[in-house]
């Protein structure tokens, strides 16, 4: 007699993964997405923040912590941080938003970039470039860079 737990198993298991397309493997609040998760989540979200790396990075792997404390922080507010691997997911970070240098963190709202911000961030200046692009009330207001007298950094090609 045939036993059929392996086959109960394995449609449990793809039920979970269906139902959890965008979750990341770790218990954490930033989401990890792919060429086939990207586009359709920032559409589907007001207002993303993207944390484009490489694995291999030393200032990505310092970065790391930091970024997962300002999601844990920003749980509560109208902005989702997500991750994006640049050695996998090429096309995103270097066709479609020329991704030069890493860690690149850019606010998206929808698959439109409102903001690039280059290098090495502490948690406390994440959490205050969403908050003050989000305004104190959660509404929108002027870009971080608007705010502070800067001209943000944009990739080629975009405004």
């Amino acid at each position: 007699m045939r036993s059929s737990i392996p086959y109960v198993l394995s449609l449990l298991g793809a039920a979970s993964a269906a139902s959890s397309a965008y979750a990341d493997t770790t218990n954490s609040n930033v989401v990890s997405l792919t060429e086939n998760t990207f586009h359709e989540y920032v559409e589907s979200h007001e207002l993303v923040m993207a944390y484009f790396y490489s694995p291999h990075c030393g200032h990505c792997k310092k970065f790391a912590p930091n970024y997962e404390e300002a999601a844990k922080i920003l749980e509560n507010e109208n902005v989702s941080l997500v991750k994006i691997d640049c050695t996998t997911e090429m096309d995103i970070c270097y066709k479609e938003y020329y991704i030069t240098a890493w860690p690149t963190l850019m606010l998206l709202s929808g698959p439109e970039p409102t903001e690039k911000i280059l290098g090495y961030r502490k948690t406390d200046s994440v959490v205050s470039i969403v908050m003050d692009v989000l305004g104190s009330d959660g509404g929108e207001t002027e870009s971080y860079g608007q705010l502070h007298g800067q001209t943000p950094l944009r990739a080629e090609g975009t405004e």
